[in-house]
C-alpha cells in the first residue's frame, strides 16, 4: 500500500516523512470530509432516504440521499489504499466537469467576441498559420483582433492539455491511446482554429462532452468486476471476524472506525474556526445578543445583570429566552467563543466533535497543571480514564441530551451551552486538585526541595482555591439554583475546603521537615486536619442529597435527576462515610495496639544500638514488639495503619498475645547484618542450621 501511495506522489520533491508517518497523516485528513457528508446528508436528506411517491424526482432525490449517506461510510471506513483511490476518482470527476464547464465558457466567449468584433473571425486561418509557423509573437501591439484571438486558442490548448495530464496522473493510465482520447476537447479548439463557423462551434462541444461520457460508462463497466472483488473479499473478511469474535465486537470496532476522536476533534475545529472568521470579518457589526443589560441564564427564564449598586437583578418571568449580555465581540470575545460554538452544535456529529474538543482542552489543561506544579521533567498523567479529559466530555454529552440542547434556538442554546461549560469546568478544576494534591504532599515531605518547587507547588494550589471560589460566587449570584446547579455549587464548595486543608497539610509537614527534632503529634494534627475536610464535605454532599429529594417531591422529577442523585449518593455520602469509618478504626485498633505494646528500658535501647528501622533515626525510646523487634511508637503506629505484621519479621502484631509483659535486657534481639527491603527494613538471615528459605 506504501508502494503504491508513493508511485502516485513519485514526482513530488521532498517528502520526509516516514511510511507510518505519512500513512496516519493521509489518514486522518482524507477521512475527515466524510463527516461533512454525513453531517450534510442528516441536515438535509434524511428525509429522502425514501421516497414520498414513485414520481421521478422523489426517486432520483432519494437516490442521491442514500449515495450520499453510502460515500460519507466508504470514506470512514475503506482501507487506505482504496480511499486514495476513491479520492483520485472523485478528483477525475471534478477536473472532468472543469473542462466541460471552460470548454463551453470557450465557445460562448469566441462567439461574443466574433459579435463586439465583426472582423474577429476572418484572422481564424491567419492565426492558425501564426501558430504552425510562429511567425508572430503571442502579443503583437500592432494587431489587438490577432492577439486576442491567439491569446484565447492557447489558453485553451494549455488547460485542456493540463486536463488531460491530471486525469492520467489520477488514474494511473498506461495506455498512450488513453491518454489521446482524453484530449477530446480540444475538438472544439482546433474547429475553430479550421475556421469552423462559431454559430455551430457548439456542437463539437457536445461531441466532446459525449465522447466523455461514453469514455466513463467504458471505465465504469471495465471497473465493475474489480469492485465486485472488493466487495466479496470485504465480505469474506467480514464473516471470519464475525466468527472469531462475534457479532458485538465487529460492531464495537466499525463503530470506533467510525467516530475516531482526532477526526472528529479536525472536523469540529474546521467548522469553529470558520465561524470565528465569520464573526471577526470586518463587515460583521452585529452583537452576540440582542438585548442589552442581560446575563446568561438557566432554562426557562433569564436574569437581569447586576446593577452598579451590587444588588442582584430580579428574574423577568418563566418562558423569557435566556440571553447574554450584547457588547462588540472585539471587547466581549470569550461570549464570541461560546457563541461559535453554539452555532456548531445542533446535530449528533457535531456535539460529538464539540465533547471530543472539550476532552482533548480538559487533557492538555491537566498536562499543564501536572508540568506547572511538579516542575521540568515532571512524569506524564496516569494513563486512566480520571485524567484522561474523557470524564470532562462524557459530562458534557450527557448533560447536553438531558437539557435537549441540539432542539433549540440559538439564543437559548448559547445560555445553555455556557452553563454546561462552566459544569464541565467545575469537574475540570477537581480534577486538576486530584494532580496537584499527591505533588505538593510529595514535596512537603523533602527538605532538600528549592524555594522555587515549594512556591509553584503554592501557586497551583492558591490558583485552584480562588478559581473553586469565584465559580461559587459566579453561581449563586447570577443564576437561580435548582439540583444540577446545586450539584456544580457544591462540587466547587468541596474543592475549596480540599484546596485549604491540603494547605494545612503542607504546612504541618514542611514545619515537621524544617525541624531539628521529629514532631511526636504530628500524624495526629494531619488526621484531625484532614478528618475536618472530610466531615465538611460530607455535610455539603448531604445538603445537596437533601434538596435533590426536596426538588424530586415538590418540583419537577426526571429519571435523569433520579439516576444522578442516586450516583451522588453513593459516591459523595456512602463512600466519603465507609471510608471515614473505615480509616478511624485503622487508627483505634493502632493505638490500642501501641499501647498495648511494653516500652523499651534504657539497658534495652543500648543492647539494641542501632536506628528504627522505619524511620532511621535514632531511638530515646522505643516500642518492644512480641517478635523482640524496636521502634519508634509513632513510626510503627503509622505503619500498623497499612498491615499489622512487623516490618523486619513479618510477624503478627496482634492484642491477643499473652506475651505482653516486658522482655528482659538479654530477650531484645539485636540488629543481625541482613538485607534490605524495598522499605527500608532489615530481615534477619536465618541461622547456619537453619535450611529454610529467606521469604521477602
Amino acid at each position: 500500500m506504501e508502494q503504491g501511495i508513493r508511485r502516485r506522489f513519485r514526482g513530488l520533491k521532498g517528502w520526509k516523512l516516514k511510511g507510518e508517518q505519512f500513512e496516519a497523516v493521509a489518514t486522518v485528513i482524507l477521512r475527515v470530509p466524510g463527516y461533512f457528508i454525513l453531517d450534510y446528508w442528516y441536515q438535509d436528506d434524511v428525509q429522502n432516504c425514501i421516497p414520498r411517491s414513485l414520481a421521478w424526482a422523489d426517486v432520483v432525490s432519494s437516490g442521491f440521499a442514500i449515495f450520499a449517506v453510502i460515500q460519507g461510510v466508504l470514506v470512514l471506513l475503506l482501507p487506505l489504499e482504496q480511499l486514495v483511490s476513491l479520492y483520485m476518482h472523485y478528483l477525475t470527476i471534478a477536473v472532468l466537469a472543469a473542462a466541460d464547464t471552460f470548454s463551453n465558457y470557450y465557445i460562448e466567449g469566441e462567439k461574443r467576441l466574433v459579435n463586439q468584433w465583426p472582423d474577429y473571425g476572418t484572422v481564424s486561418f491567419q492565426g492558425f498559420s501564426n501558430m504552425l509557423m510562429l511567425q508572430k509573437s503571442l502579443f503583437d501591439p500592432h494587431n489587438d483582433v490577432e492577439t486576442l484571438f491567439l491569446r484565447q486558442q492557447v489558453a485553451a490548448i494549455v488547460f485542456h492539455t493540463l486536463v488531460a495530464t491530471l486525469v492520467t496522473f489520477f488514474l494511473d493510465l498506461e495506455c498512450n491511446k488513453d491518454k489521446i482520447l482524453l484530449l477530446v476537447y480540444l475538438v472544439p479548439v482546433f474547429a475553430r482554429l479550421a475556421s469552423f463557423p462559431v454559430t455551430e462551434l457548439h456542437l463539437t462541444h457536445n461531441f466532446a462532452s459525449c465522447f466523455v461520457i461514453f469514455l466513463t460508462v467504458q471505465y465504469i463497466f471495465l471497473c465493475v468486476p474489480h469492485v465486485f472483488r472488493f466487495l466479496k473479499q470485504m465480505y469474506y473478511t467480514l464473516a471470519e471476524m464475525i466468527e472469531m469474535y462475534g457479532l458485538l465486537r465487529v460492531l464495537i470496532t466499525v463503530w470506533s472506525r467510525l467516530f475516531v476522536p482526532i477526526q472528529l476533534l479536525i472536523y469540529w475545529l474546521m467548522l469553529f474556526t470558520t465561524q470565528l472568521y465569520n464573526h471577526y470579518l470586518p463587515s460583521h457589526n452585529t452583537a452576540v445578543a440582542t438585548k442589552p443589560n442581560t446575563v446568561l441564564t438557566a432554562a426557562g427564564g433569564s436574569i437581569t445583570a447586576p446593577s452598579p449598586s451590587g444588588g442582584s437583578g430580579a428574574p423577568s418571568g418563566s418562558g423569557t429566552t435566556p440571553t447574554v449580555m450584547s457588547t462588540n465581540p472585539s471587547e466581549m470575545w470569550y461570549l464570541v467563543i461560546v457563541q461559535s460554538a453554539a452555532e456548531v452544535c445542533y446535530t449528533p456529529l457535531m456535539l460529538a466533535g464539540t465533547c471530543v474538543a472539550v476532552s482533548y482542552a480538559s487533557r492538555i489543561i491537566l498536562s499543564l497543571t501536572r508540568a506547572y506544579a511538579a516542575g521540568p521533567g515532571a512524569a506524564p498523567l496516569p494513563d486512566d480514564l480520571v485524567h484522561s479529559g474523557w470524564t470532562e466530555g462524557a459530562a458534557m454529552a450527557l448533560l447536553a441530551v438531558q437539557t435537549s440542547l441540539l432542539n433549540m434556538a440559538i439564543p437559548e442554546r448559547l445560555a445553555v451551552l455556557s452553563i454546561i461549560m462552566l459544569i464541565v469546568v467545575s469537574s475540570l478544576v477537581q480534577n486538576m486538585y486530584e494532580i496537584v494534591e499527591p505533588i505538593v504532599l510529595a514535596l512537603s515531605a523533602q527538605g532538600v526541595a528549592s524555594i522555587y518547587r515549594h512556591c509553584r507547588a503554592v501557586s497551583a494550589c492558591l490558583l485552584l482555591l480562588l478559581l473553586s471560589m469565584y465559580m461559587v460566587y459566579m453561581f449563586t449570584r447570577i443564576f437561580e439554583q435548582y439540583f444540577w446547579l446545586l450539584l456544580v455549587v457544591s462540587t466547587s464548595i468541596m474543592t475549596s475546603v480540599q484546596v485549604l486543608g491540603l494547605l494545612a497539610t503542607y504546612i504541618l509537614l514542611t514545619w515537621d521537615t524544617v525541624c531539628a527534632q521529629p514532631w511526636p503529634g504530628l500524624d495526629d494534627l494531619v488526621y484531625y486536619t484532614r478528618a475536618t475536610t472530610r466531615v465538611f464535605e460530607f455535610i455539603v454532599a448531604v445538603f445537596v442529597v437533601g434538596a435533590g429529594v426536596k426538588e424530586s417531591i415538590t418540583g419537577q422529577w426526571s429519571w435523569i435527576n433520579a439516576v444522578v442523585l442516586l450516583i451522588h449518593c453513593y459516591f459523595n455520602v456512602w463512600q466519603r462515610l465507609q471510608q471515614g469509618w473505615k480509616s478511624f478504626l485503622l487508627r483505634l485498633e493502632a493505638a490500642k495496639k501501641i499501647s498495648a505494646l511494653p516500652e523499651a528500658t534504657p539497658a534495652q535501647l543500648k543492647i539494641y544500638n542501632d536506628v528504627c528501622a522505619i524511620c532511621y533515626a535514632e531511638m530515646t525510646s522505643a516500642r518492644i514488639t512480641h517478635c523482640k523487634h524496636l521502634f519508634h511508637g509513632s513510626c510503627l503506629r503509622k505503619w500498623l495503619y497499612v498491615q499489622d505484621k512487623c516490618p523486619m519479621c513479618h510477624a503478627a502484631i496482634t492484642l491477643n498475645n499473652p506475651e505482653l509483659s516486658p522482655p528482659a535486657a538479654e530477650d531484645v534481639t539485636p540488629p543481625a547484618e541482613g538485607i534490605e527491603t524495598e522499605i527500608g527494613a532489615n530481615i534477619p538471615l536465618p541461622d547456619e542450621g537453619e535450611s529454610g528459605e529467606l521469604s521477602l
